[in-house]
């Protein structure tokens, strides 16, 4: 299993100039984003065609932007392979977490989407999970 996770801090370092594009630029960012995002999944499926592949978003709560880029080309590659699926996680703040430093998920977050992330790789895989979250 690859479990990749890009694009929140490209959303979120951009959103400042991001919220101030026109819609047709945001598409054309989204697009971008989206053509790349898909080309680098094909090479890995080169390198791994029996993995399952995981695209990860939603951790630093970019999932308004990234939501979009990550289903979109997880949908686009479908047509290839089944072995391809997009995850939305708690966020940095979401559920009680609290934010981190610099609005980074705190430790409590990334249990929650660890076990989001562990969930979903057994729904996908058929695997079992052989231990529970972790605790601190």
């Amino acid at each position: 299993v690859i479990v990749i996770a890009l694009g929140g801090n490209d959303f979120s370092s951009y959103s400042a100039t991001y919220n101030t594009l026109t819609d047709a630029q945001k598409l054309a960012f989204q697009a971008t984003v989206t053509d790349a995002l898909v080309a680098f999944v094909t090479t890995l499926r080169a390198y791994h065609p029996d993995a399952y592949i995981v695209l990860v978003y939603g951790l630093m709560n970019e999932a308004t932007h990234v939501r979009n880029v990550s289903i979109n080309a997880a949908l686009r590659l479908s047509g290839e392979t089944d072995k391809v699926s997009s995850l939305l996680v708690t966020g940095a703040g979401q559920s009680n977490t609290g934010f981190g430093s610099d609005g980074h998920p705190t430790v409590a977050a990334y249990v929650i989407a660890a076990g989001q992330l562990a969930d979903h790789i057994s729904a996908i895989t058929g695997r079992e999970q052989v231990r529970t979250d972790i605790t601190f």
